[in-house]
């Protein structure tokens, strides 16, 4: 009894979750375009994970990341062109993902390239529109790794043209605007790439860095931007700027994400991901900068007080590093990486640290008379790997963020230091300028939820032949609809109602029929108790006389 009463306060439950929520949506929901997911929240993996569970298709991956660039890249002036093959080959991805499964995490995702990468068939432009009928023959050599590892090249990223200057990115397609604020500069010349990172306009995007150039961008528009140890990537199919320091480099929203893209770009040689460690600053020697961090005004510094904080409170020892820094940057590459190395030993740091930014993100034309950045200084002059990372905002919500430095080659300790503060910080930056453009509907989040758990079972052995029946067939109905293209259907939403209530309604007709059924059966009981207790009586009688 005990065990049909719970199994009816479960019922009760479960449709006052299911049934009420269903009509409020029903009256009160009107979709705008309907998508599986938000995508704007999702990681390089999480993607990957949606289309294994069913939720999505890189045919549909590909046309929600083209729905955002064409309502967002003009806003933000960050991208040259656009592929017009993209789609046909994210069909291409999910036919091979049909017959033989996937081959990467990149593989049939979206990717922004900076407009000085070769891409066959498209024009590198480096920001000038004369160059825009010159198309490329063939790839880069780090496109050629993209491709290998299944990544679709969906658009060109907007620059400062030739790669000029790390204060802006100004080019003939215009001038690239922060992704949080469109009166700020994006800093450069890795602009375009940075905010489409920022923008979510695709999950992949790759810059390039001379003295400064994914970092600064990155720092400014609050993502992560690795540039590698020089020589790590190959140059061919990158348009020089200062060979010696040019590198191709990976920009995403997390250090995570750029992890994974770094391993692709670098041909799978080393794994980066296996450094993604949470507790890898425990024992860390950390060494700080001095004259960089010298430099930063009051407001960055205090953010910078903050992240030393969190290093320590993750068991890293801090270490103030007095060091020289290179301003040559002609010549400073022969004698400063030696230098920096050594400077590395001499105070036992793994992960040197600095501002990435000095002052606060400035207006375009601030910015454009005046420099900020320090990542000229180190990085490109000793050679050597630099990840920048967001560590917060001001009260305007623009970014402020701080580069993990690591001696030449050793990326894997780097990754797993600004890995480790990136969770600890917990930072979940995102611009308002660029939301989500889709609704997912509530029922379609319900059926998601039905899905993953257990058909109503009936109460121990009873069944009731088509009662029980029909919940399996309503059951079954709701989760087969999310196989379906439910995200093109625009009564998704009551559809979704309908077979939700259906299933409920079916297991309601049942657990009525169960407790119809449990009635008799106590009235049979009683009544045969009733039988044995007047017998009983009739005994003790007889036992009396």
């Amino acid at each position: 009894m005990k065990k049909v009463l719970g199994y009816m306060i479960s019922l009760i439950l479960v449709i006052g979750m299911f049934v009420p929520c269903v009509r409020v949506m029903a009256e009160e929901y009107e979709p705008k375009v309907l998508a599986v997911v938000d995508i704007t929240e999702m990681s390089i993996t999480e993607l990957q994970q949606a289309v294994d569970e069913g939720f999505l298709t890189y045919e549909q991956i590909m046309r929600l990341y083209l729905d955002r660039i064409y309502a967002y890249a003009d806003m933000y002036e960050c991208l040259t062109q656009i592929s017009d093959t993209a789609i046909e080959e994210a069909k291409r991805c999910d036919e091979i993902y049909k017959s033989s499964g996937r081959t990467g995490l990149l593989f049939g995702l979206p990717v922004i390239v900076k407009d000085n990468l070769d891409v066959c068939g498209m024009a590198t432009t480096n920001g000038n529109k004369y160059l825009e009928e010159k198309l490329a023959t063939e790839d880069a050599d780090v496109i050629v790794s993209l491709k290998n590892a299944g990544a679709i090249i969906v658009a060109k990223a907007n620059m400062d043209r030739y790669a000029e200057h790390s204060r802006y990115s100004i080019s003939d397609y215009g001038r690239v605007n922060n992704a949080y604020d469109l009166t700020k500069s994006s800093y450069g010349s890795s602009g375009g790439s940075a905010v489409a990172a920022a923008a979510s306009l695709a999950p992949i995007c790759i810059g390039t860095d001379t003295n400064a150039s994914i970092r600064v961008p990155s720092g400014a528009n609050g993502v992560v931007g690795i540039r590698p140890t020089y020589g790590l990537l190959s140059r061919k199919g990158l348009t020089p700027c200062v060979v010696g320091r040019d590198t191709a480099g990976p920009i995403a929203k997390t250090v995570e994400d750029a992890a994974i893209i770094l391993t692709a770009l670098n041909d799978y040689k080393i794994d980066y991901t296996k450094a993604l460690d949470v507790n890898a600053l425990d024992g860390m020697r950390i060494g700080i900068i001095e004259p960089l961090w010298n430099f930063a005004v009051p407001s960055v510094r205090e953010k910078l007080e903050e992240a030393v904080a969190v290093l320590e409170a993750q068991g890293a020892e801090i270490i103030s590093m007095p060091i020289s820094i290179c301003d040559d940057w002609e010549n400073g590459v022969g004698w400063y990486g030696p230098y920096f190395h050594q400077m590395m030993d001499q105070y036992d740091v793994d992960v040197a640290i600095h501002p990435t930014l000095w002052d606060e993100v400035k207006s375009h034309e601030v910015a454009y008379g005046s420099d900020s950045s320090c990542g000229c200084y180190v990085a490109p002059s000793a050679g050597v790997p630099s990840v920048s990372v967001p560590i917060g905002q001001n009260e305007a919500g623009l970014p402020y963020s701080m580069e993990f430095v690591a001696r030449a080659n050793d990326e894997m300790t780097m990754i797993s230091a600004a890995y480790a503060f990136e969770q600890a910080k917990a930072l979940n930056l995102k611009t308002p300028l660029a939301p989500n453009l889709y609704e997912v509907p509530e029922t379609i989040k319900r059926l998601m939820e039905l899905r993953d758990q257990p058909m109503y079972e009936p109460y121990g052995d009873i069944a009731y032949g088509t009662l029980y029946l029909d919940i399996e067939t309503t059951y079954q109905a709701a989760v087969d609809y999310l196989d379906t293209p439910y995200y093109n259907d625009m009564d998704a939403d009551a559809t979704a109602e309908k077979l939700l209530r259906s299933y409920i309604d079916a297991i309601t007709e049942y657990r009525f029929a169960e407790l119809t059924d449990l009635r008799l059966c106590i009235w049979k009981t009683m009544y045969e108790q009733k039988k044995i207790n007047s017998v009983m009586r009739a005994f003790e009688n007889l036992t009396k006389k």
